[in-house]
């Protein structure tokens, strides 16, 4: 017992022997916490203080070895690597410092996995995703609309400025979004953007770690994914690897002098991406398509240095187990070192099995989009099971253009291409892209053939904040990036109309807005249909057919881009109709025998359960 006793004494003794303040030494460690038993057993911990490259760490704590420690380039920073065997404890860990002059120790938090319900469910093709910039969607605590240090202000007639929408705008909204029907959310960036302007977007980092404080704080993200969970609705986090803010402190004092792609003079990315693929690109184009800067405002992160590829894997892992997400979009994908990609993804997919990611690949073109999905075309893996379809999107124009609604039936015929297209993210919209409803010239019919056919197709749908209103831009203003990122109407007090509330709404936001209602929970409750085999026929003067089967039951989808009634004989859909005899018209519910013959509106879609 004196043994016992006299341990404990001296393990006290040498976590508060310090001569000086850890307060005084430490300005931050990244991660800032890990958790116990985690599958990968390797951490690595940036130390960032006055001179900490002086001292010498020492870690005693059971379960836990620090292997190798680096002083880089810059005596501010430590970089740590750790080994937390699988029996780990829970527990604050002393990490001690010290030199030949002093010492100090600083407590490292190592804490329980939650193992909380709805962690990581994945998305599938039963799924609809609702994209919210949250600046732009609601504005639940005008308290926050600017923090002091942040000088970037709430400006809300400036398109390119903050406008101050929030978590907790966002939180508000969650039954409106329960009731609409989509089953889960992606922000935009929440993280900290302390950016002296356009900082409303997201995309530029200055903390990895940090909630931006003009959306909330850590705990106020936590808990809108707690409170959508409740509603049965998923989160999507947007993750950016390739690039971070000017104002990012590892920016401003770099750990190394090669964290960041750097050229003699400033050279930007030139957007190409086919250079990655291209068994024929030289060296040099490849070079400049994953170093290029994005912007002169966003500094391209180095990630072929295996600490900066080490410190963004791990600020993943970090929000998924902090606050239970469900899945991930992975902005500019192409842009960021494909190896290191691979590498991360199989890690984080090791770590979380049924974890969905789907990679932001911004090119026309089925087989190079394919070949950056899990099991593609050509000799790379990259463990990522989906890319966002621009192929898709671009054949879509057929409905805005004299084009043939056949190329939207070749990039379908395309699938062969991809591992799995069914899980591919398909979309109309988003908030790099003009407002859909304007680019279809307000044409209502238009809007809902599109849709249709959007929320019937394989692939996961996904739909813009404010699509469901028609929003189409500023009124008055040329569509650019500001313009058509726009404020929901009813999202702050005193807006002259809530569009939330059917009262805000005029007469043909509403025809549309139930238009889309009931699709959406439609298919949330006939999720069979939506997740099976489809079948579709050549188009025929300008109207596509395609089946969704489901058992013993189908779902027929037919799209007339006609200006004119076209009426449709149905005895080349056989294959699939004479295992059929009743039909159900899904909007009116209107039921009718298999005819030989059917009258199709001009501009429009029919979809039909089968039975």
């Amino acid at each position: 017992m004196k043994h016992l006793l006299l341990g404990i004494i001296l393990s006290f003794a040498w976590m508060f022997s310090a001569t000086c303040q850890s307060s005084d030494v430490i300005e931050r460690i990244d991660p800032p916490n890990w958790w116990a038993g985690m599958k990968n057993t390797e951490l690595q911990l940036l130390v960032k203080g006055d001179d900490i490259g002086r001292y010498t760490p020492e870690i005693q704590y059971e379960g836990v070895t620090l292997g190798n420690f680096i002083c880089p380039d810059n005596p501010n920073y430590l970089l740590l690597n750790l080994t937390l065997r699988s029996d780990v404890k829970p527990g604050k860990m002393p990490i001690r410092f010290s030199n030949d002059k002093e010492e100090f120790t600083t407590l490292y938090e190592i804490q329980a996995r939650t193992n909380a319900g709805n962690r990581q469910q994945g998305l599938g093709p039963q799924d609809v995703v609702y994209l919210i910039m949250p600046d732009r969607f609601a504005n639940g605590n005008t308290e926050n609309d600017n923090i002091e240090g942040y000088p970037d202000k709430v400006n809300r007639k400036e398109p390119y400025g903050r406008h101050g929408g929030d978590l907790e705008g966002i939180i508000s909204k969650l039954d409106y979004l329960q009731d609409l029907g989509v089953t889960a959310i992606w922000l935009t960036p929440f993280q900290d953007n302390n950016m002296p302007m356009f900082s409303y977007h997201g995309y530029a980092f200055t903390d990895y770690y940090k909630t931006d404080p003009r959306l909330g704080t850590n705990e106020d993200y936590k808990r809108m994914v707690e409170e959508a969970h409740k509603r049965g609705i998923k989160v999507v986090i947007d993750i950016v690897f390739n690039q971070v803010g000017t104002e990012h402190y590892l920016v401003k004092e770099l750990p190394m002098h090669n964290w960041l792609n750097q050229f003699d003079e400033y050279t930007q990315t030139h957007f190409v991406g086919e250079t990655q693929p291209d068994y024929h690109a030289s060296k040099a184009d490849r070079d400049i398509m994953i170093k290029g800067w994005f912007h002169a405002t966003m500094p391209d992160m180095n990630q072929q240095n295996p600490f900066v590829a080490k410190y963004q894997k791990q600020f993943v892992t970090w929000w998924l187990e902090y606050a239970n997400i469900d899945a991930i979009r992975f902005d500019t994908y192409q842009y960021n070192d494909k190896s290191m990609l691979a590498d991360w993804a199989k890690e984080i997919r090791e770590e979380y099995p049924e974890l969905y990611i789907v990679a932001e690949v911004w090119i026309n073109n089925p087989a190079l989009l394919a070949y950056w999905q899990e099991n593609g075309p050509g000799d790379y893996e990259s463990h990522v099971p989906a890319v966002f379809d621009f192929s898709m999107y671009y054949a879509l124009e057929c409905f805005i253009s004299d084009k043939s609604i056949h190329e939207v039936y070749q990039v379908i015929a395309s699938d062969f291409l991809y591992s799995n297209a069914a899980v591919n993210m398909t979309f109309i919209n988003n908030h790099d892209l003009q407002r859909v409803y304007d680019i279809l010239g307000k044409d209502l019919d238009k809007m809902k053939m599109v849709t249709a056919f959007l929320l019937t197709t394989r692939g996961i749908p996904q739909i813009y904040y404010g699509d469901e209103i028609l929003m189409t831009g500023v009124e008055g203003q040329p569509y650019n990036h500001g313009t058509h990122r726009e404020d929901f109407p009813g999202g702050w007090p005193g807006d002259k109309t809530d569009a939330f509330e059917e009262s805000g709404r005029n007469e043909e936001q509403n025809e549309y807005f139930n238009y889309l209602k009931h699709l959406l929970n439609w298919r949330k409750n006939n999720s069979e249909f939506v997740s099976g085999e489809l079948i579709h026929f050549i188009p025929r003067e300008e109207v596509y057919v395609f089946f969704r089967k489901a058992g013993d039951k189908s779902l027929m989808v037919v799209l007339n881009k006609n200006n004119k009634d076209i009426e449709l004989e149905t005895a080349r859909f056989n294959e699939v109709l004479n295992k059929h005899s009743e039909a159900v018209d899904i909007f009116s519910g209107e039921k009718t025998g298999i005819e030989d013959k059917m009258n199709v509106p001009a501009m429009s879609a029919t979809i039909l359960e089968l039975y």
